[in-house]
This record gives structure tokens, sequence and C-alpha cells, in this order.
């Protein structure tokens, strides 16, 4: 039989490179739970970068970034995690954004204003069996007599900017108040990127790799390759912020949080490529489909690419990875000691619930550190530390490393360190 199919396949099945190659990306969502109409005027400036998985270590997915080199050990460390029975999860995010809020004082002394926020944020969510994995790092010899299984993984990735006008109001009642408040966002979009395989893709290797049968069905979604510059638009689209927080001053805060609801239409210039096929391949040997210089395949051959490998251009939707935030703090021995717990959750993600909880320590007006532990999201356990400088003159500096597991150790898989400052005035 012709050789014209391996190389078919090796074409398609390269696209799944991209599950890996993005895992230095890193979102962190405004933390709406410190807000505090009090000052009349604020602003504030913050930014960061978190990864997490639950195999792929944090040295692993640097390195590939970085096109550095990855050994077997690396490798092994990740495979070692694999949930077999399950899909892994990966994801990475990233976030700058400033904020301008601005208040005034009602005649019974509460307070009512506007806030306005610009952000540029990148997200990474994919999920993927350990066999795809090891195929695309390892190549398909090491599944001689076997079945790979290529199922029900997917990758998202987007990068987008966001523009928020939002207003809130504070309710005092005694030694009460609740603050509650909404934004509205216009969305630029700036990049996306998705692939998902069918329940049945698969691929097996027969003795001594001398023949291949794939059977695949893979959906890939690129927007338009334009520069991203801020008046390219490959997309566009509306969102939103809701906060509600009941405050006890001094005593405890318990803040519910929703960020990121919302959709972007991407432009008619997308693409979308469809790949659907079952054949079978034998006459050469072939250690590793993905890699043409260790197999003997022919050249590319377009008019048999387009038999199961169909792209067109098509507009399309795609919803933002929301984040929803139930969070509590209480206050002990006086106000020298908060503590702080909650529980996080992202829609239409590959993310399980995070629960965190943590102490922090108030020996004086100009200083604050604390820690934490928390369990979920794209990985398992992690740790963290915060600190807070409050100088004077209504300027603070927040740092946060709240996933410290992959600075401390790189076969991790979680890492994360953001940094806010803010003037009040």
């Amino acid at each position: 039989m012709q050789n014209k199919p391996a190389t078919a396949l090796r074409l398609a099945l390269l696209s799944v490179g991209v599950f890996f190659s993005l895992g230095a990306m890193a979102q962190l969502a405004q933390d709406f739970s410190d807000f505090d109409p009090t000052y009349k005027n604020s602003v504030s400036l913050d930014g960061g970068f978190g990864f997490g998985s639950n195999a792929v270590s944090s040295e692993l997915a640097t390195t590939y970034y970085k096109s550095g080199y990855i050994t077997t050990a690396m490798k092994d460390v990740v495979s070692n995690r694999f949930k077999f029975s399950e899909l892994n999860r990966l994801g990475a995010d990233a976030n700058m954004a400033a904020r301008l809020s601005h208040f005034a004082t009602t005649k019974k002394g509460a307070h009512i204003g506007y806030w306005f926020s610009v952000e540029d944020k990148l997200n990474l969510n994919a999920s993927f069996t350990g066999d795809m994995f090891d195929l695309y790092f390892r190549g398909n010899k090491l599944f001689e007599g076997r079945t790979a299984n290529l199922s029900g993984s997917h990758l998202d990735y987007i990068h987008y900017r966001k523009a928020s006008l939002g207003w809130a109001q504070e309710i005092k009642h005694q030694d009460q108040r609740w603050i509650y408040g909404v934004g509205v966002s216009v969305l630029q979009g700036v990049q996306n990127f998705s692939l998902s395989t069918g329940d049945k893709s698969r691929l097996f290797t027969e003795q001594a790799g001398v023949a291949v049968e794939p059977e695949l069905s893979i959906l890939l979604l690129r927007s338009d390759s334009i520069r991203g510059q801020l008046s390219d638009f490959a997309g566009q689209g509306l969102g939103g912020d809701l906060f509600w927080v009941y405050d006890e001053p001094g005593k405890k805060r318990i803040a519910l949080e929703v960020h990121d609801v919302g959709r972007i239409a991407w432009n008619s210039r997308s693409t979308e490529t469809r790949i659907d096929t079952s054949v079978y391949f034998s006459g050469v040997e072939i250690q590793n489909i993905l890699k043409p210089d260790t197999s003997d395949f022919a050249a590319y051959d377009s008019t048999y690419l387009k038999r199961f490998l169909k792209t067109t251009s098509t507009g399309y939707t795609t919803w933002l990875p929301a984040t929803i935030t139930l969070s509590y703090q209480h206050y002990l021995c006086g106000t020298k000691l908060l503590y702080r717990g909650g529980i996080q959750y992202r829609i239409k993600a590959s993310y399980s619930a995070l629960v965190y909880a943590g102490i922090q320590y108030i020996p004086c007006k100009a200083f604050a550190i604390g820690a934490q532990a928390a369990f979920g999201g794209y990985t398992g356990w992690s740790y963290g530390l915060d600190a807070t400088l409050r100088p004077g003159a209504g300027t603070s500096l927040r740092l946060r490393a709240n996933q410290l597991n992959g600075f401390l150790s790189k076969q991790t898989g979680s890492e994360a360190v953001s940094v806010c400052i803010q003037k009040t005035f």
C-alpha cells in the first residue's frame, strides 16, 4: 500500500503539540473582596501569571516553551503521574490590569460610585490522555502491539482584552455594611485556538512498527491570524462581572464574586479544520509517526489529504472561562490575625473546585504577612505566601505567591505569582 496515509496522519497528529507548547503562558481576576468604597478615589495596577497541572511538571512545561532539551527523566516524571482512568488537566493564565474607582458619600453616610478598568488576559485550558502525551514526546514505537487512546482530549487557548465600566454601592446599617456592584465589559479578541478529539480517536501500531491503523476525529478552530495590535480585532464580544460583599469592619467579611462572564465572536476569516479518517498503512518501519526523520514517509500529497482533512473559513463563538469565588474572612485576637478561606470554580474549563484556607498576621498597619494552603484547580495540593506593605500616604503594595510548589521544586506542576500596587486618595 502507498505510504501517503502515513504522511497525512503525521501532519494531522502534529497538532497535538499545542497541548504542551503553551505551558508557560499564564489570569488573575480582580479581587473585589478587597473593594473598599470608603476611599473617594482609588487607582491600582496589577499583574501576574500562573501554571498548574496534575501531571505535567513546571520543569517540562518551561523547558518545552523555551525550546530546550527535554530529557527522558523529565518525561518519566510526568508519565508516572498519569491517571489513565481519566483525563489529565493543565491550565495557565496571565493577566495585566489597571483600575480606577471614584465614590461619593450619600446623606446617610453610605457610598455610591463607579469603577473603570482595562485588562489584557491570556488563558490556556487543556485535558489530555496519558497516551497522547507519550505519543507526542516518545513516539508510537512505545505502543507496538497496542492501541493509543486519544479520545476526549481538548485544548482551548484565548488571548483577549477587556474594557469594563462598573457601578457599585454601599448600604450601611449600624456596624454592618453591604457592598455590591456590577460591571459591563467590551471584549477585543486577539487570538484563539481550540483543538478537540472525538470519543473514538485512537492509533494502533503493530509489532515492530511495520504498520499503523489510525482512527481519528479531530476538530481544530483558529482565529484570524492578525498582528494583535490595539486596532486589530480578530473577534469581539461583551462580558460582565458582579460581586456582593457583607462586611462587619474589624470582625468578618463574606464575598461572592463572578468574573469574566461573556463570549467572543471571532470574525469570518477564522478557520475550521475537521480531520476524520480511518486508514491502514503498512510497508515501512515506523518508529515515530510524529517525526519524519525517523520514518520513511512520502512527500506531502494535498490531493490525498483532501479526502479526510477539510479546512473552511468561518466565524465561530467561544465563551470566556468564567470564575466564581465564595470567600470568608474572620479576625482573631482583635485584629492581629485574619483567617481567610473560600472555594473557587471555573466554568468551561478542566478545573476542579479549588478549596483554600490560610492565616494572615498583621503586626501593624504598615505590614502584613500570610500563608495559605489549597487543594483542587488544575493541580492537587498547593501552598503559598503573601505580603502587604503600606508605607503611608494611601499607598499599598501586595505580593502573592499562591502556588509556591513549582518555585521550590520544578518537578511539581503548580506555580503562580502576582503583584498589585494601589493608591487611595
